[in-house]
């Protein structure tokens, strides 16, 4: 399926809702790879040719968030039928001279929470109505929001889980059975529990816990013991099915011990496959 602009963002629940440049979002079914709805978004800070947004971060749950870049720095709020609830705007005042903030990360459960940020970054709790019930400001820039058993922050310098703050940088987050698993471009850690290093790693969480980084292909239990080890490729991405592993790579899949050929990135392995190609969104 080809969409209006290249896609820069997704998240995945029943349904799937992608963001792209330009300003465009689609909720999109999986079970028929048909749009459910779609909108285009336009700056409403800006005038004259300063028009065209990026939608940079979304989420799905029984609301969709939707977090705009610096053309609008805006988060607007849906319900699943198409049905605007509300918005604000994020901005930065430097003397005279104010700029929208970029919307980094958007994340909806008992809430709405963003991330907003510019010269500095900060994260703000809405409840579903869009009032405002708390605001943090950030150590570092953005990299991960999470918002499953408890909200996670990982960032360039710390990664905030809940209330408390731990010094040490979070590029990727997993939650899992109330357990929070984080990485870096240096380790993989287990907030309370172990850390290991790798060499700029990717990973996912199921059953077991699979990194893949440039010596290969890690199989950890949750504990962080070392199950197995298997010479591999770097992967662009890992996804672990239970206690199953898949490995991505552009224009392939390595599955069960099985290469399958996929045409562009996949960003998403379960109950079907999701992978991207520009402005193109294909679903098995």
């Amino acid at each position: 399926m080809k969409l209006a602009g290249k896609i820069l963002c997704l998240s995945v629940k029943e349904l799937v809702a992608v963001g792209c440049e330009n300003g465009w979002f689609y909720l999109i079914d999986p079970a028929d790879g048909k749009i459910v709805w779609n909108i285009k978004l336009s700056a409403t800070y800006y005038r004259g040719p300063f028009t065209d947004v990026n939608i940079i971060s979304v989420d799905l749950n029984d609301l969709i968030a939707i977090g705009t870049d610096f053309a609008d720095g805006k988060v607007y709020v849906f319900d699943l039928e198409g049905r605007k609830l509300w918005e604000e705007q994020f901005m930065s005042v430097m003397g005279c001279w104010e700029r929208p903030n970029d919307v980094v990360a958007v994340a909806v459960k008992d809430g709405v929470a963003v991330c907003e940020e510019w010269m500095n970054a900060y994260l703000r709790i809405y409840d579903k109505k869009g009032k405002l019930k708390k605001c943090r400001r950030l150590r570092g820039f953005v990299r991960k929001l999470v918002w499953e058993d408890e909200l996670v922050v990982g960032t360039t310098e710390s990664t905030y889980v809940g209330e408390r703050e731990i010094n040490v940088r979070s590029d990727d987050v997993r939650v899992r059975g109330g357990d929070v698993y984080c990485s870096n471009d240096r380790e993989v850690f287990k907030v309370d529990g172990w850390r290991m290093e790798f060499k700029d790693p990717v990973f996912d969480v199921g059953d077991v816990l699979a990194v893949c980084d440039s010596e290969g292909l890690h199989v950890l239990s949750l504990d962080g013991e070392l199950l197995e080890f298997r010479r591999v490729e770097r992967a662009e991405r890992v996804f672990v099915l239970g206690d199953e592993i898949v490995l991505a790579y552009p224009n392939r899949l390595v599955w069960n011990g099985r290469e399958i050929r996929v045409k562009g990135h996949v960003v998403h392995v379960g109950d079907f496959v999701i992978g991207l190609w520009g402005n193109e969104i294909y679903i098995e």
